[in-house]
């Protein structure tokens, strides 16, 4: 018997780990806080991502973002492994258009946990 191994998808959220069956590899999404970085400035992002599985347990993803209240771009890109049912590990990197202490680019490692 065939076991399914997880899929991750792109989110800003802390870690989200999907079977294939529930992924939804492309798609977009709208975030919005009333006082962003504590600046009581008020911030809405738009984002679109996508995502595939180029081999078992691996998946790639990217997302593109625009905080349209401050005329900035984001972008992501990733590499996910699934190492168990429940447990996978990933590197992204992220970049913007703008470049200052909250906006540098940079690569994050992390371990995505399903419950």
């Amino acid at each position: 018997m065939k076991t399914t191994q997880p899929v991750v998808r792109p989110r800003r959220s802390p870690g989200e780990i999907l079977s294939p069956a529930h992924a939804a590899p492309d798609g977009a999404a709208i975030y919005w806080s009333p006082d962003v970085f504590g600046l009581d400035e008020e911030a809405t992002c738009a984002e679109v991502n996508t995502a595939f599985a180029p081999a078992d347990k691996w998946t790639v993803s990217a997302a593109v973002g625009l905080d349209v209240n401050a005329d900035r771009a984001s972008w992501n890109v990733g590499v996910a492994c699934a190492v168990s049912a429940h447990v996978a590990i990933e590197v992204r990197y992220h970049d913007a258009d703008v470049h200052g202490p909250l906006w540098d680019s940079r690569a994050v490692a992390g371990l995505k946990f399903l419950f």
